[in-house]
């Protein structure tokens, strides 16, 4: 069957099938390790999603506690009106001791006489005094405090939120 002059041509036939065997054995590795590292991805992947998970449901009961520091110049310009009604109560004695000088017309002229008034006169009255005023205030107020924030991430306000991030982490879990 083999003939003399058959044999040297084939033996490049067989190099060059020995060599495409290696390679075809070398690209076949290459892909099984290939798939089975992107195997090993996929599970690290899937078990990084799960913890996720887990921890954002923790993170959901938990709270968010903070302070924002407040440093403010505060202007204040208000009117204050005031309206009242006073009533001032007066129970004295008022002394007078005087004395007038009278000018009377005689028929000898003009007579000025000097009377003497000494007296003392109650007084007794309710005086009622009304306050209609606006008064305008105007200043600035310095405030300067740390206002303490706490947010609870379990409000109901979240709950959409952690739904939602839920329903993305358990899609992406089905995908992987």
């Amino acid at each position: 069957m083999d003939t003399p002059n058959a044999g040297p041509r084939l033996v490049p036939i067989y190099v060059a099938l020995v060599i495409l065997s290696i390679g075809l054995i070398a690209s076949l590795t290459l892909h099984v390790v290939t798939w089975l590292t992107a195997q090993q991805v996929r599970l690290q992947a899937r078990a990084a999603v799960e913890t996720l998970r887990g921890e954002l449901q923790g993170a959901a009961q938990q709270q968010v506690s903070f302070s924002i520091p407040i440093e403010q110049t505060v202007p204040i310009s208000v009117v204050v009106p005031i309206q009242r009604t006073i009533t001032v109560p007066i129970d004295t004695v008022v002394p007078i001791d005087t004395e007038v000088t009278v000018a009377i017309a005689t028929p000898l002229g003009e007579q000025r006489f000097a009377v003497p008034i000494q007296a003392s006169v109650p007084v007794k009255k309710d005086i009622v005094v009304t306050i209609d005023e606006q008064i305008p205030i105007t200043t600035q107020i310095e405030v300067a405090f740390d206002a303490p924030v706490v947010i609870d991430l379990g409000d109901a306000a979240f709950a959409g939120l952690w739904r939602t991030i839920g329903e993305r982490l358990d899609a992406l879990l089905a995908q992987l």
